[in-house]
């Protein structure tokens, strides 16, 4: 097995995994199934470590990169709708 000593920063797998708990936490809007995609973001991040392909300060950054990603990507798509949405209910009055 190849350990990686460079280049691993951040790690991708993680920030995936933590893009796709979230956007499926923000879709089911269910306590016990946002904590099961969590559990399964940390086991991605924790076997990227395990297999010596990333340091714990790429795993932490990857999840925060996802994280963020995932917040910015929808308070941008509030503002957006919400404009979208309150000129077309104001234009056909």
């Amino acid at each position: 097995m190849q350990v990686h000593a460079s280049r691993s920063f951040p790690s991708g797998h993680t920030t995936t995994a933590f893009v796709i708990a979230f956007c499926l936490s923000l879709l089911f809007q269910k306590r016990l199934l946002t904590y099961a995609f969590l559990f399964v973001a940390l086991l991605v991040a924790y076997s990227r470590m395990y297999l010596l392909q990333h340091f714990y300060i790429d795993i932490l950054f990857g999840a925060l990169v996802g994280s963020a990603s995932v917040i910015i990507s929808r308070l941008i798509a509030i503002q957006i709708f919400q404009k979208r949405y309150s000129k077309e209910h104001f234009s056909s009055s």
